[in-house]
């Protein structure tokens, strides 16, 4: 935390930032500014060395649920598929189908595509998907072929759930 911050910036950045976020960090180190202001600045090297795993982590898992998706359910457009729509659950925290409905149909077709909605739905939502209700209808045929080198003894359930598990951890660190 090599970062120097001026007197006007001590003053200046603080004011900017909301009150709540700050005092968190004022809180972590006892109330001095200059500290609180290096501690932010770590704390957003860090978010950023972070920011290009993620990306690409999430790009893979969504990728691979619209593969078998596409495959099992015999179309590209499955986001509209009402057999996709009622294979996925619903909750009061979070509720797969109801994201599903809000992000495929909150821009009428044919503008709206299955990319834009595969872009635009949650990351919490790719991480549903990797739990044991979709194994008969995607992992089990295409957990291999979405993922080649999986251990060839692992099961497929084993894996999938070595997936979903991973997914969910970083879910729970990125609070998406």
């Amino acid at each position: 935390m090599a970062e120097n911050f001026s007197v006007d910036e001590q003053v200046a950045i603080p004011a900017v930032l909301s009150t709540p976020r700050f005092l968190t960090f004022l809180s972590a180190t006892n109330n001095n500014v200059l500290k609180a202001l290096q501690l932010y600045h770590w704390n957003s090297q860090i978010s950023a060395a972070f920011l290009y795993p993620l990306h690409v982590f999430e790009i893979c898992l969504r990728n691979a649920v619209a593969n078998a998706a596409e495959s099992a359910y015999l179309t590209p457009d499955w986001p509209w598929s009402a057999a996709f729509e009622q294979s996925l659950p619903t909750a009061r925290r979070f509720s797969p189908r109801q994201e599903l409905i809000d992000t495929r149909d909150w821009q009428p077709r044919p503008r709206q595509t299955t990319g834009k909605v595969i872009a635009e739905l949650k990351f919490a939502f790719w991480v549903s998907m990797y739990t044991g209700r979709h194994d008969g209808r995607l992992w089990d045929n295409y957990l291999r072929r979405e993922y080649p080198n999986l251990p060839q003894g692992m099961t497929v359930a084993a894996a999938r759930e070595k997936i979903h598990r991973s997914a969910d951890k970083i879910r729970d660190l990125t609070g998406c």
